[in-house]
């Protein structure tokens, strides 16, 4: 099996060695297409992701010796100084924060910063013309398409062959793994196509139906089209309620900032696609659980829903704890909490926490994680996206940088944003996209 991935890394070596953008494209291909249980062990104990970054950092050092980029450059991009300000704030955390164990938590900010931050950075350094602006933006688009349509193939054969020969050679805990990669929710198969967990896959589609959807509205090209449509299919079928509420919240505000005539169309189809799904799950008994799920994603604060149908997941009386219970918890250093990395280290050493859980929500591990601090760390995260993308589209598309960071906020409210990669690179490939398709 470590040959396979050693051929991958080969690839991306040799292209970056032509240009570093192809590493970037090599790099989307890997955290869509292959899950991160994928390690390079025994050549080194480290993901498959991580070498490819890896392999990225070492010719993005090659181009600032050559003045392909320069430093100035980087330095005196505002997004790229964004990135590191946000990081810098993380590390203060640690410093100022009282921490559970600070060496281990400094590692979840280096970790953090090489799979997450770092490859944002590589992509806006290496994107230098519309030819590489247009090649990362296919190359989102060929792997979300295989990621969709595999994950709808799973479904309807009832199994993940992907997934399971991965997890059979790589997984500690084979019969967890195994179901996580196809299970049943309220009497629904669910799946998570290409990545580890359907709770990953559920958090990513929604941000790459906002993406792909952009493109179809600024090109009109019918494989947008297409793949717009397979992404809204999954968010169903990977059966998270997080998906479908960041889903129809998306949608809702999509169609309060659009015109009057496409909001007449909305109107006109959402009727008729509702009414038609309305008879299927309400008249069609084998769809009764799919009715149950709809209806508990529809009323996400009603715990009684959730609890009639059986869906499982969190309990909005949990979401209430994971508001208020943080503050309990850094009593002791309200200004800086317990340090980034504190949720992961609780978790990892004490397992689930008897009133947090697992620190699912983002304004839990901003507490815990940060105090004070956290919440104006993250605040400014989201702030300095928005202001990335705002004013770089079209005057008839304004309203997608906001559906954009709406998504990626409801998300991150309900379930924290463990896709902060892919976060970056939507809103990147939405800043560049007059490099992708000229318009007035």
């Amino acid at each position: 099996m470590i040959t396979i991935w050693l051929v991958v890394l080969g690839i991306t070596f040799v292209l970056c060695m032509k240009r570093t953008i192809y590493g970037c494209c090599m790099l989307v291909y890997a955290r869509i297409l292959i899950p991160d249980i994928v390690r390079l062990t025994p050549l080194a104990d480290i993901s498959l992701n991580t070498g490819i970054i890896g392999v990225i950092g070492v010719f993005l050092f090659r181009d600032l010796l050559f003045q392909k980029v320069t430093l100035n450059g980087l330095v005196n991009d505002k997004y790229i100084r964004n990135i590191l300000f946000f990081a810098i704030l993380l590390l203060l955390s640690i410093l100022l924060g009282t921490c559970l164990n600070f060496s281990n938590q400094i590692g979840y900010l280096k970790q953090y910063f090489i799979t997450d931050l770092f490859p944002a950075i590589a992509v806006v350094a290496s994107i230098r013309n519309n030819e590489d602006a247009r090649l990362l933006l296919k190359s989102v688009l060929i792997a979300v398409l295989i990621n969709t349509v595999y994950g709808i193939f799973t479904v309807i054969i009832g199994a993940n062959p992907y997934l399971f020969f991965l997890n059979l050679y790589y997984a500690s805990d084979l019969s967890k793994l195994i179901d996580d990669s196809l299970s049943s929710r309220s009497g629904i198969i669910g799946t998570s196509s290409t990545f580890r967990h359907a709770n990953f896959w559920g958090t990513f589609l929604p941000l790459a139906f906002v993406l792909v959807f952009y493109y179809y509205r600024l090109t009109k090209k019918k494989l947008f089209l297409w793949t717009t449509i397979f992404t809204s299919i999954c968010i169903f079928i990977c059966t998270k309620r997080t998906a479908m509420v960041a889903f129809f919240l998306t949608l809702l505000m999509y169609f309060w900032y659009a015109n009057p005539k496409v909001k007449k169309n909305i109107i006109i189809y959402s009727f008729i696609g509702l009414l038609g799904v309305l008879l299927l799950v309400y008249f069609v008994p084998q769809l009764e659980s799919a009715k149950n799920l709809i209806e508990s994603s529809l009323f996400f604060w009603d715990d009684s829903l959730r609890d009639k149908h059986d869906v499982g997941g969190s309990s909005m009386s949990m979401r209430i704890n994971q508001t208020l219970y943080p503050w309990v918890m850094i009593s002791d250093n309200i200004l800086f909490g317990h340090g980034f990395g504190f949720t992961a280290e609780n978790f990892n050493t004490f397992g689930l926490h008897p009133v947090m859980a697992n620190f699912e929500t983002i304004l839990a591990q901003a507490v815990c994680n940060g105090g004070l601090l956290g919440i104006f760390t993250w605040i400014y995260f989201f702030v300095f996206n928005f202001n990335y993308s705002k004013n770089s589209v079209p005057a008839h598309l304004r309203q997608f940088p906001k559906l954009l960071n709406l998504c990626a906020l409801a998300i991150a409210v309900a379930n924290g944003l463990d896709v902060v990669l892919f976060y970056f690179l939507f809103n990147i490939l939405m800043k560049k996209s007059y490099l992708i398709n000229d318009y007035k």
